[in-house]
């Protein structure tokens, strides 16, 4: 095996980036102004208004770490606005503002051009891109790379 190879991390990374700045393209031509990659928050907060940190990391399937990277910007975005829950004060809960509802019918929208797109490119590779990356992502958790082989081993 050629050793470039061994190297699937640096593969995966440049394909994110890859589509991350493809999608931005895509969303600027369309004025959304929420960054790519917390597009998810949004359209989250849009189907679930008035979520904890937490339960946003739930709903995305990320980490609350990552999802308090991300609502800062958000927040300064006006896109966001958080109160303490009434119930519990240590608890902050999101909701979308009016700008943060507009911001949502526009990805929206931009997510049928998005599917367009994506129809183009499984066409032309002949799979479906996100079933692919679907099997990839439970193969890996299924038989890690650290695994023997011998076994399943679930994260």
């Amino acid at each position: 095996m050629s050793p470039e190879n061994y190297f699937i991390g640096k593969t995966a990374e440049t394909i994110s980036t890859l589509i991350t700045k493809q999608c931005e393209i895509i969303l600027t031509r369309n004025s959304v102004q929420v960054p790519v990659k917390s597009c998810s928050i949004i359209v989250t907060l849009h189907r679930l208004d008035g979520l904890s940190l937490n339960e946003i990391a739930r709903e995305t399937d990320s980490s609350p770490q990552l999802i308090k990277q991300k609502l800062p910007k958000l927040l300064k975005l006006s896109l966001i606005k958080h109160e303490d829950d009434s119930s519990d004060k240590r608890r902050r809960l999101f909701f979308l503002t009016d700008k943060g509802k507009l911001q949502v019918e526009k990805i929206l929208e931009t997510f049928q051009e998005l599917e367009r797109s994506l129809d183009r490119l499984n066409k032309h590779l002949g799979f479906s891109l996100f079933e692919k990356l679907e099997e990839i992502k439970r193969a890996l958790t299924e038989v890690p790379l650290h695994s023997d082989g011998k076994h399943s081993i679930k994260q």
